[in-house]
């Protein structure tokens, strides 16, 4: 309850009890207040250590006794506190990883001891790094030796022992050899932003921890792996995806991956990095369009392969507006960004604004900029001023739609469509 008698002093009492009328204590002024419930402390009834834990590292006065749980120390259904038991694993997390280690392995469950001699082996190797607080513990994976060459994975029970004490659940953690079988797409130009899928067996084990790296095979060339930026939440189903950097040198480069730190997985898959596209020129020359754009413009040059996001957009903007499709190695046909924003500002002369194109991680600003004019606007059908026509196809074999302004200033007979009904 908190009172103020209306001149700065204030006061907070404290009551407890089953119908909350046992007054604890009064304080006067700021005061923090830690309440708490022993029979609450344990969130698993059989948690024996919690409730220790908490009472000697916050101070609590609580206890635990076999038949009742944690209890108050003035409880007087507990004639004798007990100590804990041996410690019990629930689940783990996650139930694979490398067999080189580096995997951080959750463990769950109770009675895992407080400040006790606590440690853990999974599939008969000692788990290195152990930290816990409360019914959850956490540690590293250490090199697991199979025993035999031919072996893929190897599974063996998790085992905590506290205090001498040992745990018997039947949990397992398997250890997976990963192989890399497979890379697609096998090119990708200078300027990296191509998308790498890699396919295998074992991929997505351990805390999926990646790491993808490329190496130029030709040894005069730089040495520096070049890193292949993860893709983590396509990297499932079996697969790893990245996508690979700006390289400096032409060439074949040797695939590696790292798996949760401390697997290192080769491949004899290569990569290839090809030359930049080069940008000659567009058709037309003169770049034109409406101003919702959605008209189309070639764009001339040559290395138009092994890339994947063709777009346009405007220079020192973010937004990629449109896009190309790829026709032939040396012409691609591209649309024209909406350029909605220019309209308050454009004349009769119409709006320019520089576009530039986005091949991957390649980009390129055209040299003309693209004149943008006021969308087309029709007035009427036939050659009347109605807006509304009954057409007869008994009668009439076509219908005529009489434009009112640039029907024709940035757009040709191709890139109309019309839809007669709802």
């Amino acid at each position: 309850m908190f009172t103020d008698d209306g001149e700065g002093s204030k006061s907070v009492e404290i009551k407890y009890g089953p119908s909350g009328n046992v007054s604890l204590e009064v304080f006067d002024g700021v005061v923090a207040l830690n309440a708490y419930k022993c029979e609450s402390l344990s969130s698993y009834r059989e948690d024996c250590s919690t409730c220790h834990f908490l009472n000697q590292s916050k101070g609590y006065e609580c206890q635990w006794c076999q038949n009742t749980g944690c209890v108050d120390v003035d409880n007087n259904q507990c004639s004798q506190a007990d100590t804990c038991g041996g410690p019990t694993v629930t689940k783990i997390s996650p139930t694979d990883g490398p067999p080189e280690g580096g995997t951080e392995v959750t463990i769950e469950g109770f009675n895992f001891g407080i400040k006790s001699d606590v440690t853990v082996t999974i599939a008969g190797v000692q788990c290195e790094n152990v930290t816990f607080v409360g019914r959850r513990m956490r540690c590293i994976t250490l090199s697991k030796s199979f025993d035999s060459p031919e072996k893929s994975e190897e599974s063996g029970q998790v085992v905590v022992t506290v205090d001498g004490m040992n745990s018997s659940d039947d949990i397992q953690f398997t250890y997976k050899v990963p192989k890399i079988t497979g890379i697609s797409p096998t090119q990708g130009i200078l300027s990296g932003g191509r998308t790498i899928h890699l396919s295998g067996n074992n991929l997505n084990i351990g805390n999926m921890e990646y790491a993808v790296t490329l190496t130029n095979v030709d040894l005069v060339k730089s040495q520096v792996p070049l890193e292949c930026t993860l893709i983590k939440a396509l990297s499932v189903r079996g697969n790893i995806t990245c996508i690979h950097t700006r390289a400096l040198d032409l060439g074949m480069y040797k695939l590696k991956v790292n798996f949760d730190t401390s697997t290192e997985v080769d491949s004899n898959l290569l990569f290839e990095y090809l030359p930049d596209p080069i940008i000659t020129s567009t058709e037309p020359a003169e770049l034109k369009s409406i101003g919702s754009g959605g008209t189309t413009f070639k764009v001339i040059g040559e290395g138009f392969i092994a890339i994947d996001n063709l777009t346009v957009g405007f220079v020192d903007s973010e937004e990629r507006g449109s896009g190309c499709r790829i026709l032939t190695q040396t012409k691609l046909e591209c649309t024209y960004p909406s350029n909605k924003e220019s309209e308050k500002l454009r004349k009769e002369e119409g709006t320019r604004s520089n576009i530039a194109i986005y091949l991957d991680g390649f980009s390129h600003t055209f040299t003309s900029s693209v004149l943008y004019v006021d969308d087309p606007l029709f007035a009427a059908f036939n050659d009347t001023c109605n807006t509304t026509y009954n057409f007869n196809p008994r009668l009439e074999d076509s219908i005529k739609l009489v434009g009112k302004k640039n029907l024709t200033s940035a757009t040709e007979l191709k890139d109309y469509l019309v839809f007669v009904g709802r």
